[in-house]
């Protein structure tokens, strides 16, 4: 299931909270979904909270005034006018209505164009294009950094999540993804600034994932291309790793 898919059956489902197993399946491994179910979360609770507005100044407390400058004597009052007074508030009252409705469209397609676009996790070139905007929008060399230890755990998790699910095609598709961002990647912030603290966890954590990785693979020995898959994720862990150690040595 992609992200347009899933975003449609959120859409759909009658308690947001409880989705379809594949949808949530899906949601716990894709942040921009978990922010898209948010977003339409908050904006059901908004539409809970919308109230009528009263006029300010109604026929009826008008009527009031009126009454109260006469002192105390009674001034006779048609069933008509009674009518009339009766279907100029409700229309009023509608009118409130239409306008709190407008004004809250207006707020949630707002609101909608804040929603980023869904990721294209179909293909390399969608998770190329991704990769790029999530490092290259950075300012710093140290939030490039942050950006790309984030994409691989996000990678890593999606990758066991399919492998869960039997899917060997993505599995695949997240191990070349991964191979680009532990090679290319990691070489270009190496050599672009010095970020020896954060070079030194990472390296940590690259050799906790060739274990985890490894270990998996073995786990899937009965689908020989989603274990082929795990151990190109493992291998490519462990050679980012030691480029790191010798970045550190210099």
């Amino acid at each position: 299931m992609n992200c347009n898919q899933t975003r449609e059956e959120i859409l759909r489902a009658e308690d947001i909270g409880k989705l379809h197993k594949d949808v949530a399946l899906h949601v716990q491994v894709c942040q921009a979904c978990q922010s898209y179910q948010s977003t339409v979360q908050k904006m059901e609770r908004q539409i809970g909270k919308l109230q009528v507005v009263e006029p300010l100044f109604s026929a009826q407390a008008r009527l009031k005034n009126i009454e109260g400058r006469l002192d105390g004597r009674k001034a006779f009052t048609s069933p008509l006018f009674k009518f009339r007074r009766f279907e100029k508030e409700r229309g009023r009252q509608k009118l409130s209505v239409a306008v709190a409705l407008v004004a809250f469209l207006f707020a949630v397609a707002g609101g909608l164009m804040l929603i980023p676009k869904p990721v294209d996790r179909e293909s390399i070139a969608g998770l190329r294009v991704y990769k790029e905007s999530s490092i290259n929008r950075m300012v710093s060399q140290e939030k490039k950094w942050q950006a790309m230890v984030r994409l691989v755990a996000e990678a890593r998790t999606d990758a066991i999540a399919f492998a869960a699910r039997n899917d060997s095609a993505h599995v695949k598709l997240l191990a070349v993804y991964l191979e680009e961002l532990l090679q290319k990647d990691v070489e270009k912030l190496i050599s672009a600034g010095n970020l020896r603290n954060q070079m030194s966890d990472f390296a940590t954590e690259l050799g906790r994932s060739e274990s985890e990785f490894q270990r998996l693979a073995s786990q899937y020995s009965s689908s020989p291309e989603i274990a082929e898959s795990l151990v190109r994720i493992a291998l490519a862990s462990k050679d980012a790793e030691l480029r790191l150690r010798r970045a550190l040595q210099v």
